[in-house]
């Protein structure tokens, strides 16, 4: 199946809008989870509209206001195609405007974010306002409402009794476009913001720090990329010529992390914490801004995933495209290798095996684990070429409209072995495949996975289990039929 064709199937299945999933939605919505999705931006974007019908582009969701003030400060938006820059507020519906008298308080609002339009009273204080109904997941707003992963029922799925193994010849190449298409999107973000003035190096620095982050903690590494931007970071890495990069970078990182303090270290002192302590407290005047260690995450999360760990992965990551830059290395690797020398030096580079101190600590003050943990695990780095740079390698062929490049990017897709596990996926592939022997095979290959995670996105989480609803169900129907009388027209022609 041609990507073009997939695109198609998708957009008309988008043009239904299920009014299920809203339902849905609705049920575990807040206006605190509310706030979680706008500052995460886990929302739909594409073609996102002011309620006046401008085009919103969102550079900044802001930072989060502790005070009784608005929710979000320093946000910066671009409004067909003007740039500004204030305050947000986030309301689960337009009236709650009014109710929390926000007219008598508010001046520097520039934007006013809300799910229920329940109202068209005038709202003179707000530049510009979006309602975000329509533009969240189910998934995504059970997540931040901490509720349990969301266990969508497939046992009944309308799929696995139309499918049978004669099929998935035709299921494989409808899952193949499913990972183009997926591949095709996910490279538009870095087309939304190199063109405004976000450099390619910064931009992937900062998708990259987001799959360190996992779940739990995504936005607090973007943010901590942000504090800590890669033109910075290699200023002072030059400046501290008499330390090695590794160290510069684990301390700066650290230190704006919040995790370099004395009540933090509290274990007696060794030549790890001394030299972090020692480099933090030459440099740390050139960071001001800071995150606080009670913004990060612990709920829920290993302690082999730890944000210290990470961090301390994400620093020998970084301590690797210091000298070249990460952008200009990644193209080395696609314009001079083949696509199997490039998966191993991919793999090469963002594997962090187990080393130094964290590879037996969660933190700086843990007990030592039984064992030794890699930093940052193969599984891992299958998220990280998946999501940043093959997304990233397709951006940069369709940039120069070289065919050559974007093929040879969907070749290194199909010849990737690493693969991330997805709770989800393996659940939707057990509906599809009823038959046990072919699941393993759909599961064991990276674009396979990506597929069906994309058309698990398209068709079947908006109607939430209604297969009734599903316009995947009407393809499938209509393609196996067709298959099926050519089948029987083939028999008869042989007889």
């Amino acid at each position: 199946m041609d990507l073009n064709v997939y695109l198609q199937l998708r957009n008309k299945a988008l043009m239904l809008k299920p009014k299920v999933k809203e339902s849905f939605v609705k049920q575990s919505l807040t206006e605190d989870v509310l706030k979680e999705l706008w500052y995460k931006q886990e929302l739909d974007r594409r073609n996102l509209l002011t309620t006046s019908g401008e085009k919103l582009v969102v550079l900044s969701p802001g930072e989060k206001h502790t005070l009784a003030l608005p929710d979000f400060i320093s946000a910066k938006i671009v409004v067909d195609g003007k740039h500004y820059e204030g305050d947000v507020e986030v309301h689960f519906k337009r009236s709650d405007w009014f109710k929390h008298k926000h007219s008598e308080r508010y001046s520097n609002i520039i934007l006013h974010v809300f799910y229920d339009y329940d109202t068209k009273r005038e709202i003179k204080e707000v530049k510009f306002e979006v309602c975000l109904k329509g533009r969240l997941t189910v998934e995504d707003v059970q997540l931040y409402a901490k509720l349990t992963e969301l266990d969508a029922e497939f046992s009944g799925s309308l799929c696995g009794e139309i499918l049978m193994p004669k099929d998935y010849n035709y299921l494989e190449e409808l899952i193949i476009a499913a990972a183009e298409a997926r591949l095709l999107l996910k490279s538009e973000v870095f087309s939304r913001w190199i063109n405004f003035d976000y450099t390619e190096e910064q931009t992937l620095y900062e998708e990259m720090a987001e799959v360190y982050g996992y779940v739990n903690n995504k936005d607090n590494f973007v943010k901590l990329a942000r504090l800590v931007p890669i033109k910075k970071l290699k200023q002072v890495i030059k400046s501290l010529s008499g330390f090695k990069p590794l160290e510069v970078i684990e301390s700066i990182y650290f230190g704006v992390a919040g995790f370099i303090d004395d009540a933090i270290i509290k274990q007696p002192a060794n030549c790890y914490t001394d030299r972090l302590v020692n480099i933090w407290n030459i440099v740390k005047d050139k960071f001001k801004k800071r995150l606080s260690i009670s913004q990060w995450r612990f709920y829920k999360t290993r302690p082999v995933n730890f944000p210290q760990r990470r961090i301390a992965a994400f620093s020998r990551t970084i301590s690797n495209f210091v000298d070249f830059g990460l952008h200009k290395i990644l193209k080395n690797f696609l314009n001079n290798f083949t696509e199997e020398e490039i998966i191993k030096h991919l793999v090469n580079i963002f594997y962090q095996p187990s080393d130094g101190f964290f590879a037996r600590h969660c933190s700086f003050d843990s007990k030592q684990f039984p064992k030794e943990y890699p930093l940052f695990g193969e599984e891992k780095v299958a998220a990280i070429v998946v999501n940043v740079v093959l997304p990233y390698y397709f951006y940069h062929a369709r940039k120069n409209k070289n065919e050559t490049l974007k093929q040879k990017v969907i070749s290194i897709y199909k010849k990737l072995k690493l693969v991330e596990k997805n709770t989800i996926v393996e659940k939707f592939v057990s509906s599809i495949i009823r038959y046990t022997e072919y699941r393993k095979y759909f599961l064991s290959h990276t674009m396979f996975v990506q597929g069906f995670l994309q058309l698990y996105r398209d068709f079947c989480e908006p109607i939430h289990g209604r297969c009734e609803d599903c316009y995947l169900v009407r393809i499938l129907r209509e393609k196996i039929n067709k298959l099926d009388d050519e089948l029987y027209q083939f028999k008869f022609i042989i007889l």
